[in-house]
């Protein structure tokens, strides 16, 4: 879990220098410093080096996914009609959400959830496929064997020794869907965020803020080669040609 809990406010301010949950700022640089401060600022905690290691490896295995990726695919429909940097970048924000971006929330609430009721990994699926519902954080329309980055993300947690409950049954719903529902869905790089942030303390809104911050830099990245590289609506008659995507 997080450790030692601060309770300051989350930012002040002093001729003396500038405190994020009563930490100096300038003592949060060093290894993993943006994790870290990631991690305090939102949790209110200080975490140890490698819960930071970890929240580190999460902010660049959601960076970016290319341009097919739909945060990226709108952030760069905005760029090419020349809108201003941030107004790209929000649009494409704007398109976070359930099946994109937002489903680490879902996954982390429905594994806590589950975790505290004592519910195993049949139980789980079968009451979603009852009641008719989408598993958050399990499929993926690129990848059909196997995320490489939730498998990373998961191998770190466990070397780690973050890796809980929520974890174990992520795993375990992993194995148990095919027989359940005729199908077999892969643990997406949502649900691996979900069950490892949940195992560390974080809540549902954090593990999506923790994406949306991570994106914003791939977002900035497209945008910014968009301007520098590219045409005026390049990117629109690219896409209205059918010519692939990075």
């Amino acid at each position: 879990m997080i450790s030692k809990p601060v309770p300051e406010p989350v930012t002040e301010l002093s001729a003396g220098g500038l405190r994020y949950r009563g930490i100096p700022m300038e003592n949060l640089g060093g290894s993993f410093g943006f994790a870290r401060t990631l991690t305090l600022l939102l949790t209110g905690s200080d975490p140890s080096r490698d819960e930071a290691e970890m929240v580190d490896a999460l902010l660049v295995s959601a960076a970016d996914h290319g341009q097919k990726a739909p945060s990226a695919h709108v952030a760069l429909a905005v760029s090419s009609t020349r809108a201003s940097l941030s107004a790209s970048v929000a649009a494409g924000l704007l398109t976070l959400g359930d099946v994109h971006g937002g489903a680490a929330g879902k996954t982390s609430a429905m594994l806590l959830k589950a975790v505290a009721d004592g519910m195993s990994a049949p139980e789980v699926i079968t009451e979603a496929k009852r009641n008719g519902l989408r598993i958050p954080g399990f499929g993926h329309r690129i990848y059909r064997e196997a995320d490489p980055r939730s498998l990373f993300l998961m191998r770190k947690a466990s070397e780690l020794g973050l890796a809980g409950p929520c974890c174990t049954l992520a795993r375990d719903m992993v194995k148990e869907i095919p027989p359940i529902l005729g199908k077999s869905l892969v643990l997406n790089i949502d649900g691996a965020h979900g069950a490892i942030l949940a195992d560390m303390g974080w809540s549902p809104d954090m593990c999506e803020a923790l994406f949306i911050t991570a994106r914003t830099a791939g977002l900035c990245a497209h945008v910014i080669e968009d301007r520098d590289r590219g045409k005026p609506l390049q990117f629109l008659t690219q896409v209205q040609k059918g010519e692939d995507l990075r």
